[in-house]
């Protein structure tokens, strides 16, 4: 993935481009391209600073550039993480995410 689709689609300081393979058909799969389901999460640790803008009804976005500098990893970031160690492609997460090629 070029450094320019990285940034397109909102892939925040990721130095580019990285290496993904693209989806293959094979016996193993069925023929189908992929096999079984993966999924992408967003887990945010709600800490005594975050219940605080949470109580005080502070905008969503505050709350999440708190959240990620406490180490929450967003939701693409999860997904290219799985595109690095091949657990999915690169076409997949871009569709899953509603991105651009």
């Amino acid at each position: 993935m070029s450094a320019d689709v990285l940034a397109l689609n909102g892939f925040q300081g990721v130095d580019g481009p990285i290496k993904a393979r693209e989806p293959a058909v094979c016996v193993r799969c069925s023929h189908t391209v992929y096999r079984g389901r993966i999924g992408l999460y967003e887990l945010m640790e709600v800490t005594d600073e975050l219940r605080a803008l949470i109580v005080a009804k502070r905008a969503a976005d505050e709350i999440a550039a708190v959240a990620v500098g406490h180490g929450m990893r967003r939701l693409p970031d999860d997904g290219l993480a799985k595109v690095r160690v091949c657990r999915t492609s690169r076409p997949e997460l871009l569709r899953v995410l509603g991105a651009s090629a």
